[in-house]
Order: C-alpha cells, then structure tokens, then sequence
C-alpha cells in the first residue's frame, strides 16, 4: 500500500479575475467523482480542494509517495497554460512523515525552489512515556520540522525564464 504525501499552500495570482480563471480552469480537469487531477505528471492529485480568496486560490491535496520535483516543475507548467507563469507566486508544503518527506515548494519570479529536510537530517522522534502528552510531542516534534524546512537552503528545480524542460 502506498503511503501518501499530504500538500497545503496557496497559489498567488495578480489579481482576482486571474484567481477566478485559473481555479475555474483546475475544477473543471478535475475528475467530479474523485476529486482526482491529471496534469501530466508521473503523480496525480489525489482528493483535491482549490477554493478562491480574492486572488488567492488555497489549495490542498493528496499524492501517493510524494510531489518529486519533476512533478512539481510538470504541475507549474500546467498551470502556466491557463495563466502566464510570471503571474504566480506558489508557496505549496508538503510532507510525508513515514518516509521522512517534509519539505516547501516556491514559485517566486519564475524559479521553482524545493526547500526541504534530508532525511539524514531529520530528528529522531522523542520517546514518549505512559503519562506524556502525545499531542503536545507530536506538535512540538512538527514545529522542530517546520523550522529545519525555513531554514534549509533551497534547490532550484525549475527557471521558467528558461523555459526548462
């Protein structure tokens, strides 16, 4: 069985009529039954929500493994056939802790980043003892990933002044 990697983030655009069409443009590819979007990469969306705040869309979605970085480059090109990619700025988190998978995805200025924890960098997950609140570990345990993720040096996946390939 295939482990899932959950993303979260928000797709800006310049303006709200841009958000409108592109977000109108990714509902409609969606599959209605399952929420299942193709894009052309090796990974589809799994369980896919996209809604519109002004001229941010937020979205949210599942993928079996993970979003590899050709994926990611593939799902921005996608994207850049509804509206240009130079008017996105793409902020997408991703993680998939049992195959210690946690990581950002930017679009800024037309440069994918990858922003993520190796995993011979990740930090053993704390022992947890009968009276421990499991919680408040797992929370402070995710706050520890979140913060080595802001301060990981990013890779860049794709310039699409380039037009990468």
């Amino acid at each position: 069985m295939a482990n899932y990697c959950s993303i979260n983030g928000t797709i800006t655009l310049k303006n709200s009529q841009e958000a409108e069409h592109l977000c109108t443009c990714i509902e409609e590819a969606l599959d209605s039954a399952s929420g299942y979007l193709d894009f052309g990469g090796e990974a589809g969306l799994l369980e896919s929500n996209f809604h519109v705040d002004d001229n941010v869309i937020r979205c949210s979605f599942d993928v079996k493994w993970a979003l590899d970085q050709e994926d990611m480059a593939q799902f921005v090109r996608w994207l850049g056939q509804y509206v240009p990619v130079a008017n996105m700025v793409i902020d997408l988190r991703y993680e998939e802790l049992g195959c210690m998978v946690i990581g950002r995805y930017e679009l800024h200025d037309c440069v994918l980043t990858d922003y993520f924890v190796p995993e011979n960098e990740f930090p053993p997950y704390p022992e947890i003892k009968d009276n421990d609140d499991k919680d408040e570990i797992f929370d402070s345990y995710m706050n520890e990933l979140y913060e080595l993720v802001e301060l990981a040096e990013g890779e860049t996946v794709c310039d699409f002044h380039e037009k990468c390939a």
